[in-house]
């Protein structure tokens, strides 16, 4: 039987070209998916924050949704600045 194992052909032929096929098969995985994987990851992660800051602008001016932003509010030095700091 060890003769068997050993003869060209054999189980143990066949089991080193299918450990030969799974590492190829592994190593195609890992250089043309996993970066791909990666970058759907930091897409998504990017996505994520501008979804949260969106919700988080509807949830402090709800009313933007229908009536827009508005104009900004003056800064120092521009016109329709009051002392207080509000718009004329």
């Amino acid at each position: 039987t060890a003769q068997r194992l050993n003869e060209k052909g054999g189980p143990l032929d066949k089991l080193t070209e299918g450990g030969t096929a799974l590492a190829a098969g592994v190593e195609s995985f890992s250089a043309a998916t996993l970066p791909r994987l990666d970058s759907v990851a930091e897409e998504t992660t990017r996505t994520l924050r501008q979804l949260r800051r969106t919700v988080n602008a509807v949830e402090d001016n709800p009313q933007a949704l229908i009536f827009g932003n508005g104009p900004p509010v003056p800064g120092p030095g521009e016109s329709g600045l009051s002392a207080s700091g509000a718009q004329k």
